[in-house]
């Protein structure tokens, strides 16, 4: 039998979970080239952000990345406005 390389807990994958509501933020609520296109930008960020300091800061940057979107566009990159 195996035994799991990690102890079993409540917040098991929540900095994926993070990650993908940031993308389906950032790039529209219905829209999956807007997604794919956040997660393109969010990966480009994440990974500058991680080389020239740490992953905890690169995950605020994303954080801050949807904050600003969600200032400027609130329906997202790609996503449309409903009237």
């Amino acid at each position: 039998m195996r035994s799991p390389i990690q102890a079993v807990t409540p917040y098991m994958g929540h900095d994926v979970i993070l990650i993908a509501f940031i993308v389906v933020i950032i790039g529209g609520m219905a829209s999956v080239r807007g997604a794919v296109l956040a997660a393109f930008i969010l990966g480009f960020i994440h990974v500058f952000v991680t080389t020239l300091a740490d992953a905890v800061l690169a995950d605020m940057a994303g954080v801050l990345l949807m904050v600003v979107i969600l200032l400027f566009r609130p329906q997202g990159l790609l996503g449309t406005q409903k009237s």
